[in-house]
């Protein structure tokens, strides 16, 4: 009896090790990928710490590209857009990926960023191709965001409040909502 009041202080007290259990390599490249949206700062220590620790032989072919991908970003919000754009063509994509789509992406907004506008058109079509099939809100605000830099660049904003209008018919988070209408003008 003594012991088992024991157990339950300890346990009430907070005092009893609990280790919760191991994200998968793909969890944790999930949540850095949302940690970037929040807080970059975190987001460029994690990555760092989580790129020193992780063997690429242990990651699978989706695993390194997404891991490619959070790299790129990063190197982009350095403003190292050569190094970035070489890590994205470097990586080998997979068909019919929404990863693949995404580094499309952030291609289209390294080359908006750059004034290489005939470049990003070169890239676009494949994500406008995308995004009528795309009923994802995520899936659809990581995808329409670089569209959307690319025709505020050229002032084309009646296509972009379009493209704003339909991410916030696909969600009700207010997270999305808010970063979509930071798209708008």
């Amino acid at each position: 009896m003594r012991n088992s009041l024991l157990l339950c202080v300890l346990l009430l007290m907070g005092f009893w090790p609990y280790q919760a259990p191991a994200q998968s390599i793909s969890e944790q490249l999930s949540t850095l990928d949302e940690l970037r949206l929040k807080d970059f700062a975190e987001f460029r220590r994690t990555l760092a710490e989580l790129a020193d620790t992780l063997k690429p032989e242990a990651l699978n072919p989706t695993e390194q590209q997404y891991l490619n991908l959070l790299k790129a970003y990063d190197l982009t919000a350095r403003g190292d857009f050569s190094t970035a754009l070489d890590m994205l063509e470097q990586t080998e994509l997979r068909p019919d990926s929404h990863l693949s789509l995404r580094m499309t992406g952030l291609k289209v907004n390294i080359y908006a960023l750059s004034f290489r506008y005939t470049d990003a058109f070169i890239n676009i079509e494949q994500l406008l191709n995308a995004l009528p099939a795309l009923n994802n809100a995520n899936e659809y605000y990581q995808l329409v965001g670089q569209i959307i830099v690319l025709f505020n660049n050229i002032e084309r904003y009646d296509l972009s409040k379009q493209l704003v209008q339909r991410g916030l018919n696909l969600t009700d988070s207010s997270s999305l909502v808010c970063r979509l209408n930071s798209f708008g003008l």
